[in-house]
């Protein structure tokens, strides 16, 4: 187990990178794992509700996270993370409108917003990390303007959406967490 992590944590990097670039490249790589997961766990939770379409829709995000391993492969840093933040965004946006305020989707916002400060060198990536919180804050915005309607779901009940907020809160403070761990792990 420990040679595939390692073998996961490294993909993308080259021996002249520096130091930073390094941890960045793991910390994305490790990131990239933990949303797989979170994709793939979600999609049972909607499985188990019956609700095939929207379980497809979130496991097929994890063949996005899938292309950012490739695009990271073949050295394309920004791209790869970009693409794999695109499919957080698509996520949060898509449930959060599909089961409203109540079921805590909105949850993984700070999360995600969080990680751009430990992905992106914040010097070097100033604009690309703007880009990436103004694009937070207008699928924010659009929830609002929409009253989170988008998507809106029929077949979504009140204990469904307690269940959806039992696990987001769970989920996305394990991974506000993890991110924590990481990037004190990574500073030492």
């Amino acid at each position: 187990m420990t040679k595939i992590w390692n073998y996961i944590s490294n993909i993308g990097l080259q021996p002249s990178y520096n130091e930073d670039l390094k941890k960045r490249i793991i910390l994305q790589n490790r990131f990239n794992v933990l949303a797989c997961i979170v994709y793939f766990v979600i999609g049972i939770v909607y499985f188990s509700f019956q609700d095939n379409k929207t379980a497809f829709f979130i496991e097929s995000l994890i063949l996005l996270n899938v292309v950012s391993f490739y695009a990271q492969k073949k050295y394309a840093h920004t791209f790869s993370l970009s693409l794999f933040l695109i499919s957080g965004y698509l996520s949060i946006f898509y449930f959060d409108s599909y089961a409203g305020l109540d079921s805590g989707a909105f949850l993984y916002y700070p999360a995600v917003a969080i990680s751009l400060l430990f992905l992106f060198d914040i010097k070097g990536d100033k604009k690309v990390i703007i880009g990436h919180f103004l694009a937070i804050v207008l699928l924010i915005l659009i929830h609002q303007y929409t009253d989170r309607n988008l998507f809106k779901s029929e077949i979504m009940t009140a204990v469904m959406k307690s269940r959806l907020f039992t696990a987001n809160i769970i989920l996305s403070s394990v991974s506000v967490c993890y991110f924590a761990y990481l990037a004190i792990k990574s500073e030492k």
